[in-house]
């Protein structure tokens, strides 16, 4: 009886027990601008543009085109097991659907300077791309795209979000604030900032109400309300121009932000108050932060020419992590990798 009542057990936790065991870790992303190291004829230089590490950045590994103008990469699962990858670069959009092994150019010449990507949580087909020429969604895939400007005070789209509790409903970051979109981008209303040039915007991965906003020289701000109202939460940021934000998983209160020419600010209030956190930092520009989704003690910071910085101890000190002398523009996670038995 007792060995019968322990196999049934075994059994019902199986496919959770397989999941752990065979749990890998997250594969990080990140997107470099360019590298500091000059260019010499008759001498390899550095690839600049997408790079991807499945260790927690203790090695790097180049993916697609090795040079361009390459600013940033949103990535989802699809149900044959590939990876697709969005890639945002002044030539326009990059596109592979299987993993990195092949791109191609999914955008015509009318649009280019691409800042962004977006993929719709549950729909890979419904891409989204920020330009400095307003906003543009393509339906199929990234075949075709049409313009979604209709009620953009100003076109200069720096970032872009699709809310995870409504697809319909989005967020976009310009020169002129904040703008809203509740039917999945066909029009646009501003919602805050107005005036304000906003560099980045990001939705708490835990309460998608709350949206916080870095600015140019005007630090940043909070709404928590999905944009309907918005407060300054700048005691202690002594840098006003914010590059990059993240938030930590399971840590609700806890906030990073990377500045211009100060580094690093942490916040473990929720943006109540803020403290540079450098130690071990060179002195340096902050473009992207994130923060490892299984360990909320691992942060990485995306510097300007000094390349990618880690952090083990939840920002008190800071390790070189690669991509030497690199400009790194943005930072995306792909989480999901897991396998799990199937009954």
């Amino acid at each position: 009886m007792h060995i019968r009542n322990f196999l049934i057990a075994l059994l019902c936790l199986w496919p959770g027990l397989i999941g752990q065991i065979w749990a890998a870790p997250p594969v990080l992303y990140a997107v470099t601008r360019a590298t500091r190291d000059y260019r010499h004829p008759g001498i390899s230089h550095p690839a600049a543009g997408l790079f991807v590490t499945h260790d927690k950045g203790e090695t790097w590994d180049h993916l697609g085109w090795p040079y361009g103008k390459f600013f940033s990469v949103s990535a989802r699962r699809l149900t044959d097991g590939e990876i697709l990858l969005c890639q945002a670069c002044g030539n326009g959009v990059l596109i592979s659907d299987n993993s990195g092994a092949s791109w191609r150019i999914a955008t015509g010449w009318e649009i280019t300077e691409c800042l962004k990507t977006a993929i719709h949580p549950t729909d890979p087909r419904i891409i989204y791309t920020a330009t400095a020429y307003g906003i543009y969604k393509s339906t199929d895939g990234g075949q075709t795209w049409s313009q979604r400007n209709r009620g953009l005070i100003s076109t200069f789209t720096s970032a872009l979000l699709i809310d995870p509790d409504n697809a319909q409903l989005l967020f976009c970051a310009t020169e002129a604030g904040v703008h809203r979109s509740q039917n999945a981008g066909e029009s646009w209303k501003p919602i805050g900032l107005l005036g304000k040039g906003i560099r980045t915007l990001h939705q708490h991965p835990q309460n998608s109400a709350i949206l916080v906003a870095g600015t140019e020289n005007d630090g940043l701000f909070m709404s928590t309300d999905r944009g309907k109202s918005w407060q300054a939460v700048n005691r202690g940021l002594h840098h006003p121009t914010i590059y990059a934000f993240c938030f930590v998983p399971g840590e609700p209160q806890t906030l990073f932000c990377g500045t211009y020419r100060g580094g690093v600010y942490r916040s473990r209030d929720l943006g109540q108050t803020w403290k540079a956190v450098n130690k071990g930092l060179p002195s340096c520009s902050v473009h992207a932060m994130t923060a490892d989704p299984q360990d909320p003690q691992t942060l990485y910071a995306g510097t300007l020419g000094f390349g990618v910085w880690r952090s083990r101890d939840g920002g008190d000190s800071w390790e070189f992590s690669g991509l030497q002398n690199s400009e790194v523009w943005d930072f995306h996670w792909l989480a999901d990798q897991s396998f799990t038995a199937q009954p």
